[in-house]
């Protein structure tokens, strides 16, 4: 993989060396992708990049938000809801919303994930994205045991515009097609 090969020839600075907030982030969000695509070496780099993240003085609205994503990713889910919750955008940000989404399913509360995510999907403007949103709610009405839960996820595949999670999209409805 392309990312993985770069992210080999990158010599690392030292965290203190990062003087500006946008360099830290800029590490962060290194760190955070690289954990996704090298899932052997993901807890030391989500470590980092939580380290980073935490090192912004004055961290930007998104920079909290990958933030929180973060600690979803790294089942450190109290401390997710409090960043999300903290936000005076939770409200009318469908982003946060289906961060919001993800920690209530995550921690045994569905019901109330299905009610995030529905409020997010309908004020969702940017409709390259909408397969996330409706692979998060096939997931969330699958806990629930609605039947029809793979109606979301076609509509996922459907919606997909990237490759790569297209084909993801679609081994999933293989699966749950076909389950063994």
């Amino acid at each position: 993989m392309m990312f993985r090969r770069i992210l080999d020839r990158i010599e690392e600075p030292p965290v203190e060396s990062f003087r500006a907030g946008g360099d830290r982030f800029a590490w962060a969000e290194i760190h955070f992708e690289a954990a996704r695509v090298d899932a052997l070496d993901a807890p030391r780099r989500h470590a980092m990049a939580l380290a980073l993240y935490e090192a912004e003085v004055r961290p930007q609205r998104f920079h909290v938000q990958r933030r929180a994503e973060l600690l979803i990713e790294m089942r450190r889910f109290t401390e997710a809801e409090a960043l999300l919750t903290a936000r005076t955008d939770l409200d009318r940000n469908e982003w946060l919303q289906r961060l919001m989404a993800r920690v209530r399913l995550e921690t045994g509360d569905p019901l109330n994930a299905l009610a995030w995510i529905d409020r997010a999907s309908s004020s969702l403007k940017a409709e390259h994205f909408r397969s996330e949103f409706l692979e998060l709610r096939s997931e969330i009405r699958a806990a629930l045991g609605d039947p029809l839960a793979i109606e979301d996820l076609v509509k996922a595949r459907k919606a997909s515009q990237k490759a790569g999670e297209a084909g993801r999209l679609e081994a999933r409805l293989t699966r749950v097609a076909s389950p063994e």
